[in-house]
């Protein structure tokens, strides 16, 4: 897919008519998400071995910044610097006026990627919630199998509902288009949203769709989790 992004007017100029860019974000993926695609991409490969290699580049890294050297790579470039006001020539490094940072800049590799790529203008859109993981805690369950009045996190971006609204929530949505709405909201935060399953379902398959409005926005945005979830009524049901 291609990048995309969405004009703004600039805060910062005197010309009205100038425009600002900003990329618009189809998702965010975390490290779970990279380490799918390899295994998606070499299914060779086990998750233990990517997980081993990962650990061990990081671990590398973080030696050569210790130790006061520069890392580039054709991935990015990794240099410390220093923040916060030195007094004189000799002046000394003092953690209450000092800080060291990490710039990170792209490498020739990712330079010469997006250099190939163009970008695609779209209209503005306001945010939408983003549901990124599912998750329950029942280990006899498949992760995608759910019951009724089930313990159930989700994570993600901009998830926050407001509860004393009645068309927000979380909804259930069977294939016979019957709808069921979340009642029991233990934890309602713009990353996570953890409740319990309404303990009316019945045996299927159901969507899961969160509802919320964001900020002061009056247009209700809505996302559909992509995997489609099934109901069974007891942990031993085929």
């Amino acid at each position: 897919m291609p990048i995309h992004f969405s004009l703004y007017p600039n805060p910062f100029s005197k010309q009205k008519d100038e425009m600002v860019a900003r990329v618009v974000a189809r998702g965010y993926a975390d490290e779970e998400e990279v380490i799918e695609m390899m295994l998606m991409r070499n299914p060779r490969l086990s998750r233990t071995q990517i997980l081993n290699v990962l650990e061990e580049y990081t671990l590398a890294l973080e030696y050569l910044l210790k130790n006061g050297q520069h890392i580039h790579t054709p991935l990015l470039k990794l240099e410390a610097s220093i923040k916060g006001k030195f007094n004189s020539v000799i002046d000394v490094y003092d953690p209450r006026r000092h800080q060291l940072c990490v710039n990170a800049s792209p490498g020739k590799r990712l330079r010469k990627l997006l250099n190939e790529e163009r970008a695609y203008r779209q209209p503005v859109n306001s945010p939408q919630p983003s549901i990124k993981k599912f998750e329950h805690f029942d280990s006899q369950l498949a992760s995608h199998t759910i019951m009724p009045a089930m313990p159930v996190r989700l994570k993600g971006y901009r998830l926050k509902v407001n509860e004393a609204a009645e068309d927000e929530g979380v909804y259930l949505m069977s294939d016979s288009q019957k709808q069921y709405k979340v009642t029991q909201l233990m934890s309602n935060k713009a990353s996570e949203l953890f409740f319990i399953t309404p303990s009316e379902l019945k045996e299927g398959s159901y969507h899961l769709e969160v509802r919320c409005r964001q900020g002061n926005s009056t247009q209700l945005r809505k996302h559909t989790y992509p995997q489609l979830l099934h109901c069974q009524l007891s942990a031993s049901s085929e």
